[in-house]
């Protein structure tokens, strides 16, 4: 498969930009959000297990482009679950991180590697085409950050759903399912990406692909699950006990005993519950207990000053959800485990409850 490479958004725009209805061009770009990082509670402000987790907050002032492409006679291909987007009739291929972001970590090896993707299946499509996939785009928290951040600013260009004849969706997980009978998208027009897929669209629609979680799209997912938000007053504890993904608490039960259910905590497990509900229960909590995992993507229905703390393994620290939590205007905080085999979680009762003690009296 020979392709140019357009690594330059600017000159790829100048061909494929799309426009409103009153003549204006899709395209406008925003600062870098400033967050601040969670605090340490009863644990040293680091990993040993990690290179450097950052101890200051992350002011990036790099500009975020959020555009609106319409690539006439467009492939899609789909494959290390990264998604590869050409102009056909051009020859070109399109190497940059606001097509995907894999392009920004190692995009010497990408461009490599897009000279022998193969594919095992390619599917004609004729009409109008809308790109709503990305890199790990069937799992909870890119689903929602990333997916849902394209879907989110294709309709910030005043564009319709109704006018395109195919969604190109991720597996057909639970999550991907809900969200699209959410947004009464035809079954007919529902196209889920697997690996090694080709797509030839008539017209390939792409909206830009967010990295991380932005204000709009946070905007997008509360105003279209919160229908009712109550005074947020429930301490919460959120179990991973039915997660195959592991970073389990070992001793979690001793844990839920001793400490939190004293203390007043409601435990849930959020897989089991519809996703308009697992978004009322975070708007109607306080404060919020929970080891890192893809159940605080629900952060950001909580009310701003809700405080969270989140447990970590020494081996897996990742501020992805303090960030989250630093948009909303929540007081975040984290404790780190002693370490354990595989990620897992193990914490001494009595000194668990001091921690929870210390962010309960912060949190009034």
């Amino acid at each position: 498969m020979e392709f140019a490479l357009k690594t330059d958004l600017a000159g790829t725009l100048r061909r494929h930009l799309a426009y409103d209805r009153t003549g204006a061009a899709c395209y406008r770009t925003a600062p870098e959000l400033p967050w601040a990082l969670p605090e340490p509670v009863g644990c040293p402000a680091y990993s040993p297990f990690l290179d450097g987790v950052p101890l200051k907050p992350a002011h990036q002032a790099k500009a975020i482009p959020c555009f609106l492409a319409e690539i006439a006679g467009g492939r899609l291909l789909k494959q290390h679950r990264s998604i590869f987007c050409f102009d056909q009739r051009q020859r070109e291929f399109f190497c940059h991180r606001a097509f995907d972001p894999i392009f920004a970590f190692t995009p010497g090896f990408w461009r490599q590697q897009v000279q022998s993707l193969q594919m095992s299946q390619t599917l004609e499509l004729p009409g109008r085409c809308l790109l709503l996939d990305s890199r790990y785009g069937r799992e909870f928290y890119h689903f929602n950050a990333t997916v849902l951040g394209r879907l989110a600013r294709f309709l910030s260009f005043d564009r319709r759903l109704a006018d395109i004849d195919y969604f190109l969706l991720p597996e057909a997980t639970g999550t991907v399912t809900t969200w699209a009978d959410l947004l009464g998208i035809p079954l007919e027009k529902r196209v889920h990406l697997g690996e090694h897929v080709a797509v030839d669209a008539g017209q390939l629609v792409v909206p830009s692909a967010p990295e991380e979680f932005d204000l709009s799209t946070m905007a997008f997912i509360n105003n279209t699950l919160l229908r009712s938000v109550a005074k947020p007053e429930k301490s919460l504890y959120i179990s991973r006990s039915l997660s195959p993904n592991g970073r389990q608490i070992l001793n979690e039960q001793e844990l839920v005993e001793q400490v939190l259910l004293p203390r007043g905590f409601e435990v849930v497990h959020l897989e089991k519950l519809p996703l308009r509900q697992q978004a009322e229960t975070l708007a109607a909590s306080r404060v919020i207990v929970a080891a890192h995992g893809a159940g605080l993507t629900n952060l950001i229905f909580c009310a701003a000053g809700t405080s969270v703390l989140e447990l970590f393994s020494p081996r897996w620290i990742e501020f992805c959800f303090a960030r989250v939590a630093s948009l909303v205007g929540m007081q975040s905080y984290y404790h780190v485990s002693r370490d354990l085999p595989d990620r897992n979680m193990a914490f001494e009762p009595k000194a668990f409850a001091e921690v929870v003690d210390a962010v309960l009296d912060r949190a009034g």
